[in-house]
């Protein structure tokens, strides 16, 4: 009887195809990109730092999706969708919506593309929760251990968190606080979400 699965037993989270939380993360991303360029003019807002650091984590699942997701264990595309159609539309929209923006206000799109200022002295913390949570998923990877049961079912719990967490942050940045007077600090918990996401990328990819 095998104790760790080898890789033909491992388990996608949540039971669906290969790479589809790392497609359902990345939508929530790229759609808050989106949603923030969108904004109508009268809203004052921009693009936050740590969003950068989450791009690249798309620009990842761009990379290592044809090496990462394993189309001949006849285990389904993302999301049960035709092998591309993701990558296409995330990458298709964000041309759309730059070239629009730009034809449309080009001023007003290089100001909601640079962060505040004020979140400009927050870079080391982002770029630190970025580089610890991808390395721990890089040196955990390849150890047996990241093949047993119990780490998957991890997994699939962070799976959801992340997804869960990634959904508050597009509400709280698209929907709360292009209306609040009084700016609300969130380096902790833009901190956490990015490690987080970083981690799962960098382990699952």
């Amino acid at each position: 009887m095998k104790d760790v699965p080898d890789d033909d037993d491992l388990r996608p989270p949540l039971g669906l195809p290969p790479g589809s939380v790392r497609a359902i993360l990345s939508i929530l991303i790229t759609v808050q990109l989106w949603v923030l360029l969108s904004l109508p003019q009268n809203v004052t807002t921009s693009v936050p730092l740590n969003l950068y650091f989450l791009l690249a984590m798309v620009m990842i699942f761009f990379i290592s999706h044809g090496s990462t997701i394993a189309y001949a264990k006849g285990l389904g595309n993302p999301l049960y969708l035709p092998r591309g159609v993701i990558r296409f539309l995330l990458l298709g929209g964000t041309i759309g919506i730059l070239v629009y923006q730009y034809q449309f206000d080009s001023d007003r799109l290089w100001s909601r593309l640079t962060p505040s200022s004020d979140q400009i002295p927050y870079f080391p913390q982002f770029l630190l929760s970025t580089g610890i949570g991808f390395l721990l998923g890089i040196l955990l990877r390849p150890l047996p251990s990241s093949r047993s049961p119990f780490l998957q079912t991890i997994m699939a719990w962070l799976s959801i968190v992340s997804a869960i967490g990634m959904t508050a942050e597009v509400i709280i940045q698209c929907l709360i606080m292009p209306h609040i007077v009084q700016e609300i600090n969130l380096l902790l918990w833009q901190s956490i979400l990015t490690g987080m996401v970083s981690f799962y990328f960098s382990l699952r990819s």
